[in-house]
C-alpha cells in the first residue's frame, strides 16, 4: 500500500532532526522521498501549492474523506497553511549559481519556476541542432521534459534530452537538450514558448498524470522565450 500525501507532509515539516534530513533529501533527490506516493499525490506535492483550495490541500482533503475522517481535515489544513519553511536551512540566494538567482523574495518556499534558457537566441546557420540549457526550480530527474512551441501555433521543435536527466537540485536544476531547428529560410524571427512539464505517473486508465507547464520568469516585463533568427 502506498503512502498518503498528508503523512509525507507531516514528515517533511517535522521539527526534529529527521524532518530536516528529509527536507534535505527532497531538495537533493525528490523522487527518493516521493516514491511511495500515488501519481496524483506526487503531482500535488511537486506543485508546492501551499494555499487554501490549492493542489496540495485538495489532494489531502480527498485522502481524509476516503478514510472517513473528513471532519478532521479542517484542523489539518489550518496547521498546514500556517507552517513556515525554516529560512536558514539552505544557502542564501546570492550563493547559488548565477542562473539560479531569480527566485525572488518568497524563498525558502520552493515555488516551481523556469528561470532561463541558454542560449536564448540562435540562428539557423548554427543548425541543424543546438544544445540548450534550461534552468529553474521544481525540476525532477526522470519526470521533467522540455517542449518549445512556436507562439501562436501548435508547432513544436524536436527536443531530445541529454545526459542523465536533471543536473542539480529541486531548488536549482538544469535540463540539457538538443533542439532541431526548423528548415529555412525563415521569413521573420520565430519565438518559441518554453514549456517544462512533469509527468508523475499514470492513472488507472493508463493516461499520464502531468503538472505544467511550469510558470516562466518575467524579464523586463516579458516572459523569457527561445528565439530563432532574432
Amino acid at each position: 500500500m502506498g503512502q498518503n500525501l498528508y503523512e509525507l507532509i507531516e514528515q517533511l515539516t517535522g521539527s526534529a532532526p529527521s524532518g530536516k534530513r528529509l527536507r534535505r533529501q527532497f531538495h537533493d533527490n525528490p523522487e527518493s522521498v516521493t516514491k511511495d506516493l500515488s501519481p496524483d499525490a506526487r503531482r500535488a506535492l511537486y506543485t508546492m501549492d501551499q494555499n487554501q483550495g490549492g493542489e496540495i490541500t485538495k489532494q489531502v482533503k480527498a485522502e481524509f474523506e476516503a478514510e472517513g475522517r473528513g471532519d478532521e481535515y479542517s484542523d489539518w489544513e489550518t496547521w498546514f497553511l500556517e507552517w513556515k519553511f525554516p529560512r536558514k536551512e539552505f544557502v542564501k540566494r546570492s550563493e547559488l549559481p548565477p542562473d539560479c538567482q531569480w527566485e525572488g523574495q518568497l524563498y525558502p518556499n520552493p515555488q516551481p519556476l523556469v528561470y532561463d534558457i541558454a542560449p536564448r537566441a540562435v540562428f539557423l546557420s548554427q543548425g541543424p541542432t543546438v544544445e540548450v540549457n534550461v534552468s529553474g526550480q521544481g525540476f525532477v530527474t526522470g519526470r521533467t521534459r522540455l517542449a518549445l512551441r512556436k507562439q501562436g501555433t501548435n508547432t513544436a521543435l524536436v527536443v531530445a534530452p541529454k545526459y542523465s536527466g536533471i543536473e542539480g537540485s529541486f531548488r536549482c536544476g538544469h535540463l540539457y537538450a538538443d533542439v532541431t531547428l526548423p528548415q529555412g529560410p525563415l521569413g521573420a524571427a520565430e519565438m518559441y514558448d518554453i514549456r517544462i512539464i512533469l509527468t508523475t505517473g499514470t492513472d488507472t486508465n493508463g493516461n499520464p498524470v502531468e503538472w505544467g507547464p511550469l510558470p516562466v520568469r518575467l524579464d523586463q516585463g516579458q516572459r523569457v522565450v527561445f528565439k530563432i533568427n532574432p
